[in-house]
C-alpha cells in the first residue's frame, strides 16, 4: 500500500516536471484533490525520491514566486466577462439602435 503511494507521488513529479503544469492542474488530470498531490510532493517524494523532491521543489518555488500574477490574469478575464455581459445585455434593450451616423 505505501510503494502505491511514492509511486503515485513520483508519477505526480515527473507530470509536473514535463507539462510545466501546477498542483492545481495536476490535481484534476489525475482526479486528485489538491491536498493529496501537495502531501504526495512534499511528504511522501522526499522519503522515496530526494533527487526528485529536489527538482520539484524548485518548480513548486517558481509557481508559487508568480502565484499573484496567475491571479491577476484570472481576475482580469473574470471582469472583462462581466463587463462584456453587461454590455451586450444594454445593447438588447436598447434595440441596438443608431443615429444617422452609424454610431449608438
Amino acid at each position: 500500500m505505501r510503494d502505491r503511494y511514492q509511486e503515485r507521488a513520483r508519477l505526480l513529479a515527473c507530470y509536473i516536471l514535463r507539462t510545466d503544469c501546477t498542483i492545481r492542474e495536476a490535481a484534476r488530470h489525475f482526479g486528485l484533490s489538491k491536498s493529496t498531490v501537495h502531501t504526495d510532493l512534499t511528504v511522501r517524494l522526499p522519503q522515496s525520491d530526494p533527487l526528485l523532491f529536489e527538482q520539484i521543489g524548485e518548480r513548486m518555488r517558481a509557481h508559487f514566486e508568480i502565484k499573484h500574477l496567475r491571479g491577476g490574469e484570472s481576475t482580469k478575464r473574470i471582469f472583462s466577462k462581466r463587463r462584456a455581459a453587461r454590455n451586450c445585455a444594454c445593447d438588447e434593450r436598447q434595440g441596438n439602435r443608431k443615429d444617422a451616423r452609424g454610431v449608438r
